[in-house]
């Protein structure tokens, strides 16, 4: 199934003041499983380095 015969659940709109982001809702096509893609380089100690 491509994108273009996909119909939203739900469509709508977010606004921030003079700015308006369409947005749809679609259901999953597919399961994927939860985590996080990319992880923090660990210094020699082993802890994240601080944030800037």
């Amino acid at each position: 199934m491509d994108a273009g015969s996909m119909t939203a659940l739900r469509s709508g709109v977010i606004q921030f003041g003079l700015v308006v982001l369409p947005v749809k809702l679609f259901s999953a096509t597919e399961e994927h499983p939860a985590g996080c893609a990319r992880s923090m380089p660990r210094t020699a100690q082993g802890a994240a380095p601080p944030a800037l």
